[in-house]
């Protein structure tokens, strides 16, 4: 499964998620696109932005980062900042962790969004006074190379300053999607995409669009991928070129109206949970299934979630097998090892409430994030806390990481 990174105020992606060209930045690793513009609301800026703060400039002006999770998987490579404030990767599901250096004019407060992958480089992204630092480490323990990326927000948007929101996505080959969002309304954000074919060596802007917000976004391959948008999870859309343009993918007309889950890659390319009500205050779930991202069928048997373990939110996880995990609230999930064709409900009691992602490597090594808040008093002094647990047996029982 991939994981998507994307760590904003107010709203959880990590973790995706419609069209442009802009003038590329030329120095830092990032460069400019190639081919037409796509269609768009937003005019393309003129101009070359700047990409000249330095380093110690940027440190003193640094924005503060609003954090909605602070771990992540994307199969067995993950990672999470401790509570004294360190960033630790794990290749191994979680099972051990290392902790990772940070250039020393940024602290882990200031980190807004991570990303790792097997085999893939390491990706941090924080705010600077008019753009976003984007570190990459090709290697556990080796250098960072810093792009100093100012996005060409139009001059007539009224839009400014740093993204709101930096979403992360990695493919086999050395590909990372980059997008970086800023609200304009309720139901829309103007999206700066980026797209690196060579490990995040270097950048090249393929859009700036004003678009729905996007939510979750994974490619299966440097060319096709999807996104999740919509402030209610309602659009998908996908693109063949490596993310200049974008379309609506093509569903089955009973899903018109449908609630999506975070978009996942499998050996044959992409499955998206849809969600539709039951009647009865339950959810009924049921994977679609795309060879390129553009045409999606029905695959396996809906899941029908009763309203007692009704999630308000679906979290499915697969491996790269026919392993599927769907889970509900109650300490409640439902499995799958035949990719969805039967289902079999599993209640445990050292599964987590408020799981936010999951993501497993193998079909019984996996691990899921669980958020929650606590107030002393009606919506006031309020405190979060993050959790991560493992599972080596399929997700029968789920043990905390320290």
């Amino acid at each position: 499964m991939h994981t998507p990174s994307r760590l904003q105020s107010g709203a959880l992606v990590a973790a995706l998620a419609l069209p442009l060209l802009g003038c590329g930045l030329q120095s830092d690793g990032l460069s400019s696109p190639s081919g037409q513009p796509a269609s768009s609301s937003v005019p393309t800026p003129a101009p070359t932005p700047s990409t000249t703060p330095s380093p110690s400039a940027t440190a003193a002006v640094l924005p503060a980062a609003f954090q909605d999770s602070s771990a992540a998987f994307n199969g067995a490579s993950g990672w999470r900042i401790t509570t004294s404030s360190q960033l630790q990767l794990t290749s191994t599901s979680g099972q051990a962790w290392t902790t990772v250096s940070l250039p020393a004019t940024l602290p882990v407060s200031h980190v807004m969004a991570v990303s790792t992958a097997p085999g893939g480089p390491t990706l941090v992204a924080a705010p600077t006074a008019g753009g976003v630092d984007v570190l990459v480490q090709a290697a556990t323990g080796g250098s960072w190379v810093t792009h100093q990326i100012v996005p060409p927000w139009p001059a007539d948007s009224g839009v400014s300053g740093p993204p709101a929101s930096v979403i992360f996505t990695q493919a086999p080959g050395g590909f990372v999607d980059m997008a970086l969002g800023v609200g304009l309304g309720h139901a829309s954000e103007l999206v700066d995409n980026l797209v690196s074919t060579n490990g995040g060596a270097s950048f090249v802007q393929t859009m700036l669009s004003g678009q729905y917000y996007w939510q979750g976004v994974t490619f299966a391959s440097p060319s096709d991928g999807i996104v999740v948008a919509g402030p209610a999870f309602t659009f998908l859309y996908d693109t063949s070129d490596g993310g200049a343009t974008w379309a609506s993918a093509s569903l089955p007309a009973a899903f018109a109206h449908a609630t999506f889950g975070w978009p996942l890659t499998s050996p044959s390319g992409f499955l998206v949970p849809a969600t539709l009500p039951d009647g009865d205050g339950g959810e009924t779930v049921t994977l679609l299934a795309s060879t390129d991202g553009q045409s999606f069928t029905q695959a396996g048997t809906p899941l029908t979630i009763p309203a007692a373990s009704n999630p308000g939110g679906i979290i499915v996880a697969a491996d790269q097998g026919n392993s599927l995990w769907v889970f509900a609230q109650g300490h409640v999930m439902f499995t799958s090892t035949n990719g969805g064709g039967t289902w079999t409900q599993v209640t445990s009691p050292t599964l987590p409430v408020g799981i936010g992602s999951a993501s497993f490597s193998t079909p019984t090594m996996g691990t899921v994030v669980s958020s929650t808040t606590s107030c002393a008093a009606y919506k006031s002094d309020c405190t979060s806390a993050t959790e991560t647990l493992v599972t080596t047996d399929g997700g029968l029982t789920w043990t905390a990481q320290t």
